[in-house]
């Protein structure tokens, strides 16, 4: 049986991945307060963003609307 550098490395990225799999499995509880923490750290940038996107449409027709006649007026 021939095998490969390149065959070597794939079964021991496979190896490795099934063993953090494994791993993952049996202390799940811990997985998920990690996830969590995490969750927790993001959640504020997450929502900033969700509102920042959501308030863009209503801003855009302001500033084409009403911005504008005040650029008209300065010039």
């Amino acid at each position: 049986m021939d095998l490969s550098k390149m065959s070597i490395k794939k079964i021991r990225e496979l190896i490795v991945f099934t063993a953090l799999l494994v791993v993952a499995l049996w202390k799940f509880d811990v997985v998920l307060g990690v996830l969590k923490t995490i969750w927790d750290i993001i959640f504020p940038f997450v929502l900033g963003g969700a509102i920042a996107f959501l308030t863009n449409v209503p801003m855009s027709f302001l500033e084409k609307k009403i911005f504008e006649k005040i650029k008209r007026k300065i010039r």
